[in-house]
Parts: C-alpha cells; sequence; structure tokens
C-alpha cells in the first residue's frame, strides 16, 4: 500500500482551532498553515541558512512524481516582508536566495481531484481539498534540501476555522523529515474516542459504508489490542488516529504514518467480505508501526526497495496471521491464504529474479515486481516462522524474531547481517545458505520441504492461476506501455492482442482468476477492446485444506512457554 518507505516516530494528536500565530526561535521552523476550502496557504519560516542559498524540492511518494502540479504562488521574504529571488528550477525544484538569513517561504496548495480516491492513478495521494472535507498528507510540503534546515526542530500552528471539525497529528515535530508525515483531517467528519491499553484512539470517519462505524471500531480494537500482545511492547504513544474515507471498487487501501491508520475500502462491500479484507487492511497498516518503520528500521543507505520483501511482505503474513490467531479466519480461511499465496508466487514471472539487489531499482516502476515483495515476502514470513517453531520444538516463533529484530533496531539500523544472526541466536542452528539461496537468490522457495518438516500435507495438482499472458517492453503495466511479447497459446493470445500493441485503458484485477480482463489496445492508429479471461492451467504444490486442519494450528498457538 501506499507509503511504503516512509518511516515511524510517535507523535501526539490534538484538536486545532485557533488563529494561526509564528513564534520565532532559534533553531526551530516555524510552520504555519491556514486550511481554506479548496486550499491550503503554507507559510515556513526558517533559522538562518549556512548556506547562501536553499533548494526546495516536492516528495515522491508511493512512486507519484507530479506533486508539483499542487504548488503556485511560491514566494519567500525576509525580515520586514522584503521580498527575496526565487528561481524554479524545474517542475520539482525550487531556489532560494536567502543570503544565508532567516526567511520565510510560502505558497498555496490546490487540487484537482473531484473525489478523495480522484479520477487519475495516483490521485488519491493528493490532497483532499474540498468546500465540506479535507484530508492531506505531508507530502503537499516543499522540503528543504539542507542538511541544518532539514534536521531542525518543527512548530505547528493550524488556522482552520473553515471546518467544523479538523484534526492534525502533531504539534510538534522533531525535524523537517518527520513534518512531511503529517496528517491534516477534518470538515464533516463522524469522530469517535475511545481508550485500548491505556492509549486514546481517535476515529476519523467520512462517507458512508455497508457497516455500522461501531463495528468497525470493535473490529479495529480487536486487531490493535491483539498485535501490541504478539510484540510484547506498545510503541504506539498516544493518541492514534485511525481516518475511514470511501474507496470503491477499483481503487482501495490503506497507508501508516507516523501515529496514524487510514484506510480507504470498497465503501459498498461490508465488514466481513473477502474474508475481513477491510480488517485485514488495518492489520497490514498497524503492524507497520513495528516493521518497516522506526521500531525495525532498515538501513537507511540501502535503496528503499531492497528490504520490500520483509517491510512488506513479513507485514502481509502478520496481517493474515492476526485474523487467523483472533479467530476472524477460521484454519480453512488461512489454509485459502496461503495456497492463495503459492498460487500468486508460482504465477509471477518475477517471483524468482525480483532478487532484494533488483528491487532496488525495479519496486516503483514494475508492478509485477512490487506484488513479488508483498507475496513472497509473506511466504518468506511462513517459512521463517514455521522453520522456527520446528527447530526450536515449538517453543520460540516468528514473534520472537520480530522482538529480537526491535532490541536490535534501537542500536542501529539492520541489514541482511543482522537478520542472519537473530535467527541462528533464537534458533542455534545456521541460517546462512537458506538466506542466501532463497531471501538474497533464485532459488525457488522449497514449500514442500518445510511443510513436511511441519507436518503439514501438501500435494501437486493442476490448478488455475492468474495470467496476463503478455509482457510489455518496460516490464510493469501502465497507459501507453507496448506489449513486448505474447504468450503462446495464452488467453491474450486467443484473444487477439498482439506484440507492438499500445495500451491505452484496461480494467482487471490482480490475481483475480474469475472475472474478465479488458484491455483497450491501438494497433496502426485504431484502438480495438480485448476481453479474455486471464487465467492458465498449470501444476502446483498446495497444502490439503481438510487433511491440515489441526496441524496448521500450530501458527494460531503462540509460543509455548
Amino acid at each position: 500500500m501506499k507509503k511504503a518507505g516512509i518511516t515511524v516516530a510517535l507523535l501526539m494528536l490534538m484538536f486545532l482551532s485557533y488563529p494561526m500565530v509564528v513564534l520565532a526561535q532559534q533553531n526551530v521552523t516555524e510552520a504555519a498553515i491556514k486550511v481554506l476550502p479548496k486550499t491550503l496557504r503554507v507559510s515556513l519560516t526558517f533559522p538562518g541558512s549556512e548556506q547562501d542559498s536553499v533548494i526546495f524540492k516536492t516528495i515522491n511518494e508511493a512512486g507519484q512524481p507530479d506533486y508539483h502540479k499542487n504548488i503556485s504562488q511560491l514566494e519567500a521574504s525576509i525580515k520586514n516582508s522584503k521580498q527575496l529571488v526565487v528561481k524554479q528550477l524545474n517542475e520539482q525544484e525550487w531556489v532560494v536566495f536567502n543570503n544565508k538569513q532567516k526567511f520565510t517561504l510560502t505558497y498555496t496548495v490546490t487540487s484537482p481531484k473531484k473525489t478523495f480516491m480522484g479520477e487519475k492513478e495516483g490521485e488519491n495521494f493528493h490532497p483532499t481539498l474540498f468546500e465540506d472535507f479535507v484530508f492531506a498528507w505531508g507530502n503537499f510540503l516543499l522540503v528543504p534540501h539542507d542538511k541544518v534546515l532539514s534536521s531542525q526542530k518543527v512548530k505547528l500552528t493550524v488556522y482552520a476555522k473553515a471546518y467544523p471539525k479538523f484534526f492534525v497529528s502533531a504539534k510538534t515535530f522533531p525535524s523537517f523529515n518527520d513534518f512531511v508525515n503529517v496528517l491534516l483531517i477534518g470538515g464533516d467528519v463522524r469522530h469517535y474516542e475511545n481508550r485500548l491499553i491505556g492509549i486514546s484512539i481517535h476515529y476519523i470517519m467520512h462517507g458512508s459504508f455497508a457497516f455500522p462505524d461501531t463495528a468497525f471500531i470493535r473490529a479495529v480494537s480487536k486487531v490493535l489490542e491483539a498485535q501490541i500482545r504478539y510484540m510484547g511492547i506498545n510503541i504506539q504513544r498516544q493518541p492514534l488516529l485511525v481516518t475511514l474515507t470511501e474507496g470503491n471498487a477499483d481503487n482501495s487501501g490503506g497507508t501508516v504514518v507516523r501515529n496514524a491508520i487510514s484506510v480507504y475500502p470498497d465503501k459498498s462491500k461490508p465488514l466481513e467480505a473477502n474474508k475481513y479484507d477491510i480488517i485485514r487492511l488495518i492489520a497490514h497498516e498497524n503492524f507497520h508501526l513495528w516493521n518497516g518503520q522506526d521500531a525495525i528500521a532498515s538501513d537507511p543507505a540501502t535503496p528503499e526497495g531492497y528490504y520490500k520483501w520483509f517491510s512488506e511482505g513479513f507485514t502481509e503474513y502478520y496481517a493474515n496471521l492476526t485474523l487467523y490467531r483472533e479467530h476472524m479466519y477460521s484454519n480453512e480461511d488461512f489454509i485459502d491464504w496461503v495456497n492463495q499465496a503459492i498460487r500468486k508466487y508460482e504465477s509471477n514471472p518475477y517471483s524468482l529474479t525480483a532478487t532484494p539487489e533488483r528491487m532496488k531499482t525495479e519496486y516503483w516502476t514494475n508492478s509485477s515486481v512490487r506484488n513479488v515483495a508483498y507475496n513472497r515476502g509473506a511466504l518468506l514470513a511462513l517459512l521463517f516462522d514455521l522453520k522456527i517453531k520446528q527447530m526450536t520444538d515449538g517453543h520460540k516463533s516468528l514473534d520472537d524474531l520480530m522482538q529480537m529484530m526491535m532490541k536490535k533496531s534501537r542500536e542501529k539500523p539492520f541489514v541482511d547481517s543482522d537478520i542472519i544472526a537473530s535467527l541462528q541466536e533464537l534458533t542455534q542452528q545456521d541460517w546462512s545458505k537458506f538466506y542466501a539461496d532463497h531471501v538474497l537468490g533464485t532459488t525457488p522457495l522449497p514449500f514442500k520441504q518445510v511443510f513436511d518438516d511441519a507436518q503439514l500435507l501438501s500435494a501437486t495438482g493442476a490448478q488455475a492461476v492468474f495470467d496476463l499472458g503478455f509482457s510489455t517492453e518496460l516490464g510493469g503495466l501502465g497507459l501507453n506501455d507496448v506489449v513486448a511479447s505474447v504468450a503462446v497459446g495464452s488467453s491474450a493470445e486467443k484473444a487477439g492482442m498482439l506484440a507492438g500493441d499500445v495500451l491505452k485503458g484496461f480494467s482487471f484485477k490482480w490475481d483475480n482468476v474469475n472475472d474478465d480482463a479488458v484491455f483497450i489496445v491501438e494497433r496502426q492508429g485504431k484502438r480495438t477492446k480485448l476481453i479474455y479471461r486471464p487465467v492458465k492451467q498449470t501444476r502446483i504444490l498446495q497444502l490439503a485444506e481438510t487433511e491440515n486442519v489441526t496441524g496448521i494450528q500450530i501458527l494460531r498457538n503462540g509460543p509455548q512457554q
């Protein structure tokens, strides 16, 4: 989901509705945001810089590079409102010539969106600025590319009298790099507050759903409490902000930033639809408070995609494991999830080749590679869990590994060797070959061997798996991508797709073998609609769903004390 590479530091939530005041302090950036219907007016006052000029850049979140389209009326001034020279270097960069003086940068933020989700790919990550509703992550901020200014504390004041209710995820921030993770939300929203294990949780909801607010709050509370129990420590400083906004059948998901969790599910689905996929989304995003953020943080010098198999894959495993442990999933449900994950693994052409090294450069540009991080990473977590239990006679589990990684991350961000050392310390056995082969390398995951060792029955047979049947020149899937090759005998070939076709539109659901995919392709200046079922038959190992009903419970039960 979105903001997979954002770090977590835990902040305070507060309700703000008072005039904007800027108080100058040494080594503190004063931020003031005036929130008006359809507009944000941002004012950033920086202490003196060590440089004669400061470059500001927009943020590229979730692979979306066009946040600069929201920025206008950018100006800079010093004391007595004397204007400074500001030069735009390119679409995403501006330079302010401040001559090492304290200065104030002001600009306006607008948004072209007509709905929260937007009408174009990625628009849901842009600010939502309506007459009756505002929702904006900090990616509307211009970031100073100056080590001194970006590392200084930020104090925020918000003026939001245009909205009857307004919330912001913090009042102060350790640095500007933390400030970009602020969340602003207000307007026509429903607000509830409850306490969970000493934490104040604010639920902010906007829109209508196929379930009551109270059912959502009960289910979320159950998940949050469970994951705190699994990790043995509560890293959530109060209060925690949980937002629920409308998604749709084609665009839904979630985000976690600092102490704010946001989900935007398909509003037409009941809470238990598709085996509680809405609550599974909450379970995924909440677990990021431990994994992929400051609690278990990877080496910042390593490009973001390299450790996505861990930060996203292990988090995806815990999302499903949480629902299983808390009896929202039955034994059969959890086995079905494992089998679906194996089918996805076997049908994705990048499952073996999308190593961490490859993910460093292709995670955001190739959707199939990105899917590998989630799916193969979740399967690695499953295999790790089963192997740890088998090696320790059930006395340890993946929970222990995650807790160990948290302790080590307090001293320094982790690298591969830290994971290997933790596994070996936990089990007193050598993991170096397994890690080299199946995490860093291209050796197929050893499902049968690990399942046999765990006494889980499995068998290989014909299965229907998802298969678009073609590849593109860039390797991903986007508008105007050119079809590079079409698999012989595939559904795509039978529907008439050809190499050289240009994708002008498409509608399908990843890993859905039950519904048709629709593609609009352009060929020799003419557009054609192709409709086909994206599926193929292949032999795949699967867990036996009935015979394993008892055995799979070794994962439901925690470590033996």
